[in-house]
């Protein structure tokens, strides 16, 4: 009955785990633990048909069973950085049929023998597995991901264990009652790691699900960085902590210079690498504690954290000059990108998204005006070269 009720749970789990991850967001990492979870039931139920013959009931459920755990670890290990060696994998899965062959062809053997057979593939791979889980966690899910390695310590530690306790003779006078008693308790113990391993296995994959449902929210698609949504929560965290530290900070928005000429000469899609050649000029340049965001189009926004205005200048001038002595080849030609930006200072002319904004913005049109390739700052601002003050 344990072994039935070990069967029917497997199925289901591998099942669970197919419909999941071929439903809507599909999860190459759950086919693949639940097609190995399939393959462990049904070596599982040929074992049990009595009806045939026996070497054959054990050689290919046996052998399922050594199988199974090939695509069951291969799938969790798509979760981390390493991978498995299929070629050292074939070898051992083919000499683990030769024992299994060796041992139900011919001259009558020890049914522990089968499952001996079986052990060295299942220990080799689980516990690999194990070991990338704890050196290489999944980003998004590591504590799943560690618990996922500890249940397969944990099941290679039970099932050696139980081997040991049969072959020394305990549990029974005969074979075929020690064989009984350590089967039904292999059984109860496989129904806990297999719902455990499961659990672990679904927790890891909702967590990357809603890790990459925020990156959507959060992030722009065409430059990786934070889009406008996130930039305000930004500044809304950054006001908090400024607050806190009586400090201050400079919201600086630059604007791609002749853009929309940009796109009508070379195409969309020559946009489209400009921006990316943008974001990622501003993010080499920019200080470890400054944010920068992508706010729509071809409008960039920074957060110059503790800093005051003629600084701010500073900083907003060297980011400046880095873009424009940064040309980009397009169908062949190197084509300069110049921006034009404004900045407002927090605590200073104002406390709120709206109004630092809405100043930033206006001196940003005010640079564009006066020339472009330029930065505007408050009125306070001493004048330098390339950037202006205007009330």
């Amino acid at each position: 009955m344990m072994l039935l009720a070990l069967l029917a749970l497997v199925a289901l789990m591998g099942t669970l785990c197919l419909v999941v991850g071929r439903h809507g967001r599909t999860s190459e990492p759950l086919r693949r633990y639940g097609w190995g979870m399939v393959c462990l039931a049904v070596g599982l139920a040929i074992t049990l048909m009595s009806f045939l013959p026996s070497p054959v009931r054990l050689i290919v459920g046996n052998g399922l069973f050594a199988f199974a755990t090939i695509p069951l670890v291969s799938g969790v290990l798509l979760h981390t950085r390493y991978r498995l060696n299929m070629q050292l994998v074939w070898v051992i899965f083919a000499v683990t049929l030769a024992a299994l062959a060796w041992n139900n062809l011919g001259s009558s053997r020890p049914l522990s023998l089968n499952y001996v057979a079986t052990l060295p593939i299942s220990n080799l791979l689980q516990l690999y597995a194990a070991y990338a889980l704890l050196r290489d966690p999944p980003r998004d899910a590591r504590s799943g991901g560690r618990m996922l390695a500890v249940s397969f310590i944990l099941s290679r530690l039970v099932a050696d264990a139980l081997v040991v306790v049969f072959l020394a003779g305990y549990g029974g006078t005969t074979e075929s009652e020690r064989f009984d008693i350590i089967a039904s308790t292999f059984s109860l113990v496989q129904m806990v790691i297999a719902v455990t391993n499961t659990l672990a296995l679904l927790w890891v994959e909702v967590r990357k699900m809603e890790a990459e449902l925020e990156r959507i929210a959060f992030e722009d698609s065409l430059t990786r960085l934070p889009n406008r949504r996130a930039v305000q929560s930004w500044f809304e965290q950054e006001v908090a902590r400024a607050t806190r530290r009586g400090e201050t900070f400079a919201m600086l928005i630059v604007d791609l210079d002749r853009f929309k000429n940009l796109n009508d000469t070379y195409g969309h899609q020559a946009g489209d690498a400009v921006l990316a050649h943008v974001a990622a000029t501003l993010n080499a340049q920019r200080r470890a504690d400054d944010l920068l965001g992508r706010i729509g189009g071809e409008e960039f926004l920074l957060l110059l954290t503790g800093i005051d205005a003629e600084h701010a200048n500073e900083v907003a001038d060297r980011m400046r000059e880095s873009m424009a002595s940064s040309p980009i080849t397009l169908r062949g030609q190197r084509v300069q990108v110049t921006l034009s930006g404004g900045f407002a200072m927090f605590d200073a002319e104002g406390t709120d998204w709206h109004t630092l904004f809405a100043l930033a913005d206006e001196r940003l049109y005010a640079a564009k005006r006066n020339g472009r390739n330029r930065i505007v700052g408050p009125p306070a601002c001493a004048a330098r070269p390339r950037i202006e003050a205007v009330g």
